[in-house]
């Protein structure tokens, strides 16, 4: 194919860095003087000099960034610290730290992958106010820091959460009071830590007699009643069914599989348990070790990426359904994209719209989505009479940069296309910015069509992208009702076309 040879690219990590580095400054700046929620992507973009689509290529959604940003002041804070300035990590407008932090966790909270750097930030804050003297230290800054930290780590037990809102803190006030007694206040009346009454709360089987009396006591002091709806959620007469996804930071769609399970779950009353796998083995252990204390009735694993999933892989739960992915061998019924559907339904609106010369931009080698894609696309041509041109190929890597590349090689062609079929929407972005530097106007000289429909990127491109949805909400809701209905079969879900503004009909042709 076209491209194959060309000068390889720089690796990924040192093509995106200069860019990253930069959209972190400006939105550290932002973030840091007027916070979080006030500060839009479109001022972090401008501040960039960059396009928002760039900002959401690079960290997914704002919540991203601004744990990113977190994260980068912590460590600065805390190596300063380390450098003999023990009140850096607070200096210069707590009031803006603690609100940037509290407003952070509100933005995260429920999400695994979110909570655990905010838990692992709150430590690392914890470590340098430990070498800190009381008095250069702002007086609200350990309430937020409780505050975040009384809820347990992802994987805790539902009544950990009972009774605890987040109360928002003020530079004038501290937390505003709440007329419930919270866990947290049970368990400093006990003497204990707020995990311990937890146990307590749950019935745990190694909980001791003196323990379960003090905390017992200190609920009656108190007047502490555990939250009833979570005690119902974990009763026989709510089942949970348990959705694990598999590697969530790099899977931006999970949030459409989660949303699908979660109304399906809803209308079968059922509780949905969301757990995430994040390539370690103890993460693996952890997650089934959660799954089997919900006595979860089933599972849903899901895959980032439209993939075979091999037998080591598989959870050992039954019944046990896969979305995303299929088994190398005979086993878990399965959902995945219609991708050869997709790929011809693309290609086959450019074509409709009288495109001839189309240009292909297929994904790397060893992915379903490419070689199926593909498929789809070399098929479309066939069915309309129109022979494949190995020179309108040119295999890409999903990144943006490909796409301008592709862009170069198709245009330096003595017959340009007039239309391109970008395999992912972050490719379809590529030959957008490409084009405009070379003077050239999508749909007006060139008709592009993505594949995704990543909203994000696609809705706010310029004009709009057409594209090709991929199919998650559904696979996601598949998932549950198969487990209810104990579906040993899947399938394959259409991917249908987004029509926006990016296709033009040719005249020419």
């Amino acid at each position: 194919m076209a491209g194959t040879g060309a000068t390889p690219a720089p690796t990924r990590t040192a093509r995106r860095r200069p860019t990253r580095d930069v959209i972190l400054e400006a939105a550290s700046e932002l973030m840091v003087a007027d916070g979080v929620s006030a500060t839009s992507v479109e001022q972090i973009a401008r501040h960039a000099g960059c396009q928002r689509a760039t900002i959401y290529t690079h960290f997914g959604s704002k919540e991203s960034l601004a744990l990113a940003v977190l994260e980068a002041l912590v460590a600065h804070w805390a190596h300063a610290s380390a450098a003999g300035r023990p009140g850096a990590v607070v200096a210069e407008g707590s009031d803006r730290w603690e609100r940037m932090l509290l407003e952070v966790w509100s933005d995260v909270r429920g999400d695994e992958g979110g909570s655990r750097r905010v838990l692992a930030m709150v430590q690392q804050i914890r470590r340098v106010l430990a070498a800190t003297v009381p008095e250069e230290r702002p007086a609200r800054i350990e309430a937020v820091l409780d505050l975040i930290e009384a809820f347990e780590e992802p994987g805790r037990d539902a009544d950990a959460d009972a009774g605890i809102e987040p109360s928002p803190v003020t530079a004038e006030h501290g937390p505003a009071p709440r007329a419930a007694p919270t866990i947290k206040e049970v368990a400093g009346r006990a003497g204990v830590s707020f995990k311990s009454v937890s146990r307590v709360l749950n019935d745990h089987p190694h909980v001791t007699a003196e323990l379960r009396a003090r905390v017992q006591a200190a609920m009656q002091e108190l007047g502490y009643s555990p939250n009833a709806v979570a005690r119902t959620l974990r009763s026989a007469s709510s089942p949970t069914v348990g959705l694990v996804i598999d590697d969530s930071e790099a899977f931006p769609y999970a949030s459409d599989i989660i949303r699908g399970a979660q109304d399906a779950a809803s209308d079968l009353g059922k509780v949905l348990v969301i757990t995430y796998i994040d390539g370690r083995e103890t993460s693996r252990a952890q997650v089934l070790d959660h799954l089997r204390q919900w006595q979860v009735e089933g599972v849903a694993y899901t895959s980032p990426h439209h993939r075979v999933i091999h037998q080591s892989e598989l959870l050992p739960f039954s019944p046990l359904v896969l979305v995303n992915c299929t088994p190398e061998e005979p086993g878990p019924a399965s959902a995945v994209p219609a991708e050869f559907e997709g790929g011809y339904v693309a290609t086959r609106t450019l074509l409709d719209a009288g495109h001839r010369r189309i240009g292909f931009i297929s994904g790397p080698a060893g992915f379903p989505a490419s070689h199926l894609r593909r498929e789809g696309y070399l098929k479309a041509l066939d069915d309309a009479g129109v022979p494949a041109d190995p020179g309108l190929e040119f295999v890409g890597d999903w990144w943006q940069e490909s796409g301008a590349a592709a862009a170069r090689a198709f245009m330096a062609l003595a017959q340009p296309p007039t239309g391109i079929f970008a395999s992912n929407d972050w490719m379809a972005m590529g030959v957008y910015d490409e084009l405009r530097t070379m003077g050239l106007a999508v749909p007006t000289d060139v008709s592009i069509v993505g594949f995704d429909n990543r909203e994000v990127i696609a809705a706010h491109m310029r004009p709009p992208l057409t594209t090709v949805a991929l199919p998650y909400y559904e696979m996601g809701r598949w998932a549950i009702e198969a487990l209810h209905h104990h579906n040993t079969t899947g399938g394959q879900f259409r991917c249908n076309l987004i029509q926006r503004d990016s296709v033009a009909i040719n005249v020419s042709t």
